[in-house]
């Protein structure tokens, strides 16, 4: 059983059969009787069963932790990819559809000259004629 010194709450641990005895406080050096101090409760098992409840609930809490920074990092990789695939905008994209109305503008040249060779008339050009031809 554990006891409390009256005078500095120092604590001991004594046999029940001592309980009726004089003790001197290691502490304080007071003296008192084991009936006269206040009698704690036991909690010896008490303490390691909160000692495991905590430990359990931090590796749990480290654990979740430890998922949810998984899952997040697996998400920002998704978008990264998802990012990259999409094309950027400002210069590369610009130069690109350069590159589209000039290819555009080949095919519509040829598709003139063509036109141009149905009609047998080569050298004018079809925006050029007059309306009496």
């Amino acid at each position: 059983m554990k006891l409390e010194c009256p005078y500095c709450w120092q604590h001991y641990e004594i046999n029940a059969a001592d309980r009726d005895q004089d003790f001197v406080c290691l502490c304080c050096e007071q003296t008192f009787n084991g009936k006269d101090a206040l009698l704690l409760p036991d909690t010896r098992g008490g303490e390691r069963k909160w000692c495991r409840i905590l430990l359990i609930a931090v590796l749990l809490l480290v654990g979740l932790n430890l998922v949810l920074w998984q899952r997040c990092a697996a998400r920002e990789r998704q978008e990264a990819v998802a990012a990259a695939s999409v094309e950027p905008l400002g210069q590369p994209s610009l130069e690109r559809e350069l590159a589209e109305l000039r290819a555009r503008q080949t095919r519509l040249e040829e598709q003139l000259r063509t036109l141009r060779e149905e009609l047998g008339n080569p050298q004018t050009p079809i925006g050029d004629r007059s309306p009496a031809e």
